[in-house]
């Protein structure tokens, strides 16, 4: 890995040594870092896409089409989002160190990933919201950043403190209207999961906390409410609650790990109900979130389904070109190629027939995971493309087989009518019907499968030039 990938880690401050022990591993903390995370989008809102692409290949990730899941966390600055997230999912995201002081440690966009899980999933660590660092100004980043994770995650996790519930003034209140507020920014939004994670559980049970929370939630909503519809059409809403971290560490991972086995369970909402024609394969995504972003920061309403039409049909017209590419220049292709320039080739036909199923079955590989309608379509160019380069061999080989056909009528009626031509008008005839059965038999024989050919062209060519030799050898009989 070249030393670019790990230059973007060094303005992050140094992780708690709890997590990275560089005795235990003996490698550096930008090290771990560099090998499971990267910055996705900076603190100015730069998106990287050299670096995603990097962590896609590290992780091959193409690999998983559309089994894949994104969790994204949103929540107030030093809140633990990092630290929830390297025990949810192994990733090795930078955590604050209480020693220099609660200071911002997560610019802009984090990315990491824990393929050991299943689905794999793919994990944003992303920047607290009420930062001192960023003041005032930093609203608009926060919209941006719910906005995103709203568009591109499976699960939004809600990191929020416990004694903030039921404040007035808590911070909690502005991000939650602000998540609510940016669901109106995406068009046909599909259902998320939003699990709302109380740190730090007070001696109050986890249901008087969740009633309290859901009640809140209730009435924020109800102050920016859709077109009068439920916050339950967009999300499907889960609370839990976590002990504290430092004084309770075991508690914290017991709850955490069930969390997770919850997170990942096939039977979630988020994974049960997963509609995967608008879930883009691995292979987009990075044309995918880097197009979101674009909108966003250029304030458009995101439309998802579009955005996965649009992408769907740039990706499978580029494995269109690829394939019909690939098969032009084949040894095969090429040697066929030259064969019909020289003579027809028999079962011409089974060879294109091959060729084009070949090709469309890569095709069909390489387009599993995208919108239906798209790829068919795109399909169906692909094999009107096919068809119209293999026509050129199949012409150029019925040529040879036409004028071949054409040699041996003529020798034949040569040699018939030099036996004093006894009979010369029916055998002939039959002459010229045995030649129209063999060309016949020879176009089916050239004719791939997939094609609807007309070859009354080729036919009738061959007729006037058999109708033209005849009639010249009786006249040149005649004048003898």
């Amino acid at each position: 890995m070249d030393s670019s990938w790990h230059a973007h880690h060094s303005t992050q401050h140094t992780a708690s040594s709890s997590y990275f022990n560089d005795s235990d591993n003996n490698v550096t903390m930008n090290d771990v870092v560099g090998r499971s995370s990267i910055q996705l989008i900076d603190k100015g809102g730069y998106f990287k896409d050299g670096e995603l692409d990097n962590l896609i290949q590290e992780m091959n990730l193409e690999q998983y089409g559309t089994s894949y899941m994104i969790v994204a966390i949103i929540g107030p600055q030093s809140s633990g989002k990092s630290t929830l997230l390297n025990h949810l999912f192994g990733t090795h995201f930078v955590e604050m160190s209480a020693e220099q002081g609660r200071l911002q440690t997560t610019n802009g966009i984090w990315l990491g990933y824990n393929d050991a899980i299943r689905p794999c999933t793919l994990v944003m660590d992303i920047e607290g919201s009420d930062g001192e660092e960023r003041g005032e100004d930093g609203t608009l980043f926060e919209r941006q950043t719910a906005l995103f994770a709203l568009a591109v995650a499976d699960v939004v996790l809600i990191n929020i403190w416990c004694h903030d519930i039921g404040r007035e003034k808590a911070a909690n209140k502005s991000l939650y209207k602000i998540v609510f507020e940016q669901i109106k920014k995406l068009y046909k939004p599909r259902k998320i999961t939003l699990i709302f994670v109380i740190r730090d559980q007070s001696k109050t049970p986890i249901e008087k906390l969740k009633q309290q929370l859901l009640t809140i939630i209730g009435k924020i909503w109800n102050s920016i409410r859709i077109s009068g519809a439920d916050y339950s059409r967009f999300f499907n809403v889960e609370v839990v609650a976590l002990p504290n971290y430092d004084f309770l560490k075991k508690d914290f991972t017991t709850q955490v790990s069930k969390l997770k086995d919850n997170i990942c369970d096939p039977n979630a909402p988020h994974l049960r109900e997963r509609d995967n024609r608008e879930i883009l394969p691995a292979s987009t995504l990075i044309q995918s979130l880097q197009e979101i972003w674009r909108g966003i920061q250029a304030n458009k309403e995101i439309n998802i389904p579009s955005h996965a039409l649009s992408l769907a049909t740039l990706k499978c017209n580029e494995i269109l070109n690829d394939k019909l590419k690939e098969l032009l220049q084949s040894e095969g292709w090429k040697k066929l190629e030259k064969t019909v320039e020289h003579r027809s080739v028999d079962a011409l036909g089974r060879v294109l027939t091959s060729m084009i199923n070949d090709c469309l079955s890569k095709y069909d590989k390489a387009t599993i995971h995208f919108n239906d309608n798209v790829k068919t379509v795109k399909r169906q160019e692909l094999q009107e493309q096919l068809l119209q380069h293999a026509k050129e061999h199949y012409t150029s080989s019925m040529g040879h087989a036409r004028s071949k056909i054409l040699r041996e009528f003529k020798e034949a009626l040569g040699i018939l009518i030099n036996d004093d031509g006894e009979g010369f008008v029916d055998t002939a005839w039959i002459l010229w019907e045995y030649a129209h059965e063999k060309f016949d038999s020879m176009v089916t024989d050239a004719t791939p499968k997939q094609a609807i050919w007309n070859s009354s062209a080729l036919k009738n060519q061959l007729n006037y030039e058999m109708d033209d030799h005849f009639v010249e050898l009786i006249n040149s009989f005649l004048k003898s």
